[in-house]
C-alpha cells in the first residue's frame, strides 16, 4: 500500500473517532426529550439523506446476492442490532462499566478477523492493543455504581457484535464500494429501528416540552457527523487497512469524549485522564509503527524475490 494511501487511512480512522466520540455529548443533550432508540432512529434517517444526496451522482455498483446478504447483516446486526444493544445497555448499567465493555472492541474485532480474514496480528500490534486497552480502563475508571447483569450482558454482546460487524465491513469492502456499503447499511440499519422505535415511543414517550434549538442541533450533528461522516470515515479505513490496525484507533473514544467533555461541558480534566490517554497514544503509536514495518517487510521481500528462470 502506497505510504499516502495508508495515511489516509489513519485520518480516517481518527476522523471516526472524533465523530463517534462527539456523539455522547449530542446525545446526552437529544435524550433529554426522546430515548435511545428513537434517537438512533433520527441518526440513520439524517444520515441516509446526507449520504443520498451527497452521493446521488456517484454511480452505483452491481451488488451480488453475497453482498446483498453482507449489507443485510451489516445493517441489522451491526448498525442497529450493536448499538441498540449498546443503549439499552448503558441504561441498565454504570456509565464507567459499558465504557469499559467498550474498550475490548479492539480484542473482538482480532479475535473475528484471524478465521475470517485470515488477519495475524504482530507482537508489536499485540503490545499496542494491550496498552490502550489499559489506558481506556485508566480513564473510564474501575466500572463503580450500580449495574444490572442484564445491562452488563446486553453491553457486552453489543460490543462483540460491533466487533464482527467491523469484519464483515473489511471484507466487503474489496467488492462493494465503501460509501454505497456505508449508505446501504444505514438505510437497512434505519429499516431495522422502525418497531424498536415505535416500541421506545409506546413506553417512554416523547419529552415534547424539551425539544428547542439545541435539540434539533444535537440531533443533526448526531447524523450528519457521528453517523454519516463517522461511518463513512470508519469504512474508508477499514478498505486500506486490517481490520486488526483499524481497531487500535477505538481506544481515542474515551480521549475524545472526555476532551469533549472538557471543551463543551466545563468538565475538569483529572490526572487520571491525562496518564490514561498517554497510555492509549503510546499504545496506538507502537501498534501503528509495527503495521507500517511489517507492510514494509512485505514490499521488500515482493520486490527482491529472485524471478524464475524459464
Amino acid at each position: 500500500m502506497q505510504s499516502s494511501k495508508r495515511t489516509s487511512a489513519y485520518l480516517f480512522c481518527v476522523l471516526a473517532m472524533v465523530g463517534w466520540g462527539s456523539n455522547f455529548v449530542a446525545a446526552k443533550i437529544a435524550t433529554q426529550a426522546v430515548s435511545g432508540l428513537t434517537l438512533l432512529f433520527f441518526r440513520y434517517l439524517i444520515a441516509s439523506l446526507i449520504l443520498l444526496f451527497v452521493y446521488r451522482k456517484r454511480p452505483r455498483p452491481k451488488l451480488t446476492g453475497q453482498d446483498k446478504r453482507n449489507i443485510l447483516l451489516i445493517g441489522v446486526f451491526g448498525y442497529c442490532g450493536s448499538i441498540a444493544l449498546q443503549m439499552v445497555g448503558v441504561s441498565l448499567s454504570a456509565s464507567s462499566m459499558a465504557s469499559i465493555i467498550n474498550t475490548m472492541t479492539p480484542v473482538a474485532i482480532i479475535i473475528f478477523a484471524v478465521p475470517l480474514l485470515g488477519e495475524r496480528a504482530s507482537v508489536q500490534q499485540v503490545i499496542g492493543i494491550l496498552l490502550t486497552v489499559a489506558g481506556s480502563i485508566v480513564i473510564v475508571g474501575s466500572g463503580g455504581g450500580e449495574s444490572r447483569p442484564l445491562g452488563i450482558a446486553l453491553s457486552f454482546i453489543g460490543m462483540v457484535l460491533w466487533g464482527l460487524t467491523s469484519v464483515w465491513i473489511r471484507r466487503s469492502c474489496g467488492s462493494v464500494d465503501g460509501v454505497f456499503l456505508t449508505i446501504y447499511g444505514t438505510l437497512v440499519g434505519l429499516a431495522a429501528d422502525v418497531p424498536l422505535m415505535a416500541a421506545d415511543i409506546a413506553i417512554h414517550g416523547v419529552q415534547w416540552d424539551r425539544i428547542d434549538g439545541g435539540f434539533w442541533l444535537a440531533i443533526l450533528w448526531s447524523g450528519a457527523v457521528a453517523t454519516a461522516g463517522a461511518n463513512l470515515w470508519w469504512n474508508r479505513g477499514l478498505e486500506s487497512l486490517p481490520a486488526a490496525t483499524c481497531s487500535l484507533f477505538y481506544a481515542l473514544l474515551p480521549v475524545v469524549s472526555t476532551v469533549l467533555g472538557i471543551l463543551i461541558l466545563h468538565e475538569r480534566p483529572t490526572l487520571q485522564f491525562l496518564l490514561g490517554g498517554l497510555v492509549i497514544v503510546a499504545g496506538v503509536v507502537i501498534a501503528i509503527l509495527g503495521e507500517r514495518r511489517r507492510a514494509e517487510s512485505a514490499k521488500t521481500a515482493e520486490t527482491t524475490e529472485p524471478s524464475q528462470l524459464p
